[in-house]
C-alpha cells in the first residue's frame, strides 16, 4: 500500500500542503484533482523527491519510502514540462536508457507500437511535435519493471486519437503497477482512473472509488465574466457554455468541489464569478452509459 501521512509543507510563511493524508492500492490507476494553487504540484514533487517534507511521511508497503526509495527500475516520473535530449532521435534515446537501466531494447518494441511511435524513431527529437515528445516521456517512465509510475498531466500536447491510446495502454498497466495520475480535468480522469483524490488548499478533500465521487458530483449554473479562453484551464467539467456578450458568458459544471472552491478556481485563472447556482446532481446515469458503452466494445 501506497500511504502519505499529515504531510506538511511550507513556502516561506505560506502552507502549501496542510496535513495531506491518504491511502493509494498498491495497483491500479489514482488520479490526483487539484486547481491551480491547490498544493498538487507541491505534493507530486514531495513523493517524487524533488522536495522534501516540513512534517510528515511517505510510505511504500510499510517503508519510508522518501529515504528508501526504488530503484530505476522500479519506479518511474514524468514531469509536467519534458524535455528529453533534442538532437538525439528515439530510437537512439532509447538505446541509451535501456543499456543504462540493463533492459533488453526488444522489450521496448510493443511500446512504439502502442504509442504509434515507429513511424518517427530515427528522427531528430527537435524535430517532432509535443504530442510525439510526450509519447516519448511516457514510454521512458514505464521503462523496466515498474511498481509505482508518476505522471503530472501527461495529457498535455496529445491529440484526442493519442488520448485513447493513452487510455488503453493504462487498461493495460493497471493491474501490474500503481499510476498515479495528476490531472487538471475530471472527464478525462473519469475515463482512466480506478481511485480519486481531490485536493484543495493543500489537504485532500476527497479520497475515494469513482462509485462515490459520481454520488457527490455537484451541477453548477456559473455565469462569469472576463477573458473566456481561460475557460480552458478549469479543472472542473464542463458540460455547456452559452457566450452572453463579450467577456461574459454562462456555463454548466460538473465537479465535487463545494461552492467557495469552484468560485475560488475561477479567481484564479483571472475570472470574476458574477452569480452561481447549485444542485446536487447524480451522475449515475452517465456512469451507467460509460459502462454500457465499454461492454458494447468487448462485444464487438
Amino acid at each position: 500500500m501506497f500511504e502519505v501521512k499529515d504531510l506538511s509543507y511550507y513556502y516561506r510563511n505560506y502552507k502549501a500542503l496542510n496535513g495531506v493524508n491518504f491511502q493509494a492500492p498498491e495497483k491500479g490507476v489514482v488520479a490526483l484533482l487539484g486547481n491551480n494553487g491547490s498544493g498538487k504540484t507541491t505534493l507530486i514533487e514531495i513523493i517524487t523527491g524533488n522536495k522534501y517534507p516540513d512534517r510528515g511521511e511517505v510510505q511504500w508497503e510499510g517503508k519510508d519510502f522518501l529515504e528508501e526509495q526504488l530503484t530505476d527500475l522500479e519506479f518511474g516520473y514524468l514531469p509536467e514540462e519534458y524535455n528529453p535530449p533534442r538532437h538525439y532521435s528515439p530510437e537512439r534515446y532509447f538505446k541509451h536508457l535501456t543499456s543504462l537501466l540493463q533492459v533488453p531494447y526488444s522489450s521496448l518494441l510493443p511500446l512504439y507500437d502502442c504509442f504509434n511511435l515507429d513511424p518517427v524513431k530515427k528522427k531528430p527529437i527537435k524535430k517532432l511535435s509535443k504530442g510525439y515528445r510526450q509519447r516519448i516521456g511516457i514510454m521512458q517512465a514505464f521503462l523496466g519493471d515498474k511498481r509505482i509510475v508518476i505522471l503530472d498531466e501527461p495529457t498535455n500536447g496529445l491529440d484526442p486519437s493519442q488520448r485513447e491510446r493513452f487510455f488503453h495502454f493504462l487498461d493495460r498497466v493497471r493491474d501490474d503497477c500503481l499510476v498515479i495520475i495528476s490531472s487538471h480535468s475530471l472527464e478525462e480522469s473519469l475515463q482512466s482512473a480506478d481511485y480519486f483524490l481531490i485536493i484543495s488548499n493543500g489537504q485532500i478533500t476527497f479520497s475515494g472509488q469513482k462509485e462515490s465521487l459520481y454520488s457527490r458530483v455537484r451541477e453548477y449554473v456559473v455565469e462569469v465574466s472576463g477573458e473566456m479562453e481561460r475557460i480552458d484551464q478549469l479543472t472542473c467539467e464542463v458540460v455547456s457554455h452559452k457566450k452572453i456578450s463579450s467577456g461574459y458568458c454562462t456555463l454548466r459544471l460538473r465537479t465535487p468541489q463545494p461552492v467557495a472552491d469552484v468560485v475560488k478556481e475561477f479567481e484564479s485563472i483571472g475570472l470574476t464569478v458574477e452569480k452561481i447556482d447549485s444542485g446536487l446532481t447524480s451522475l449515475q446515469n452517465k456512469m451507467k452509459k460509460n459502462d454500457d458503452e465499454k461492454n458494447t466494445d468487448s462485444l464487438t
